[in-house]
């Protein structure tokens, strides 16, 4: 009777182990890379950047952007209402333009400055190249 309890325990700890190998990939990365794809459905880095270079000569560092300052397809996600500001990067001397969605669960957005727009240097975001000077993040947990 013994031994066929220590089986079942031992088959469950190799079972768990390898649910945990196989997925290794962090919660925060699966979602940022699932927002991208949904994103990559519905408008091009280069649409984005365009919008953005536009709404970055007429906004202030620290300005958030109303509704109606954003492109349509980032409004029609799913995601809901996006939270939208204009930042600027102390670091490359470049401001930008972060649209995020999320919760206390953590979040996901875009980061979209023009082409020369390098990623900020920030340890609490994942962030992904998606074209040059445009960004797709997720906050770590």
């Amino acid at each position: 009777m013994k031994r066929g309890k220590y089986l079942i325990g031992a088959v469950f700890i190799a079972i768990t182990a390898l649910c945990t190998i196989l997925s290794c990939v962090p919660t925060y990365e699966k979602e940022r890379n699932k927002m991208a794809n949904e994103l990559k459905a519905v408008i091009s880095p280069m649409a984005l950047q365009v919008w953005a270079i536009n709404v970055l000569r007429t906004k202030s560092p620290n300005e958030e952007l109303i509704e109606g300052d954003l492109p349509r397809e980032i409004l029609n996600t799913g995601r809901g209402k996006p939270y939208a500001i204009v930042l600027y990067d102390e670091e490359n001397m470049r401001t930008c333009i972060m649209i995020s969605w999320g919760s206390g669960f953590g979040h996901q957005g875009l980061l979209i400055g023009d082409k020369d727009f390098k990623k900020m240097s920030n340890n609490s975001l994942s962030l992904i190249e998606w074209a040059p000077g445009v960004y797709v993040f997720a906050q770590r947990h």
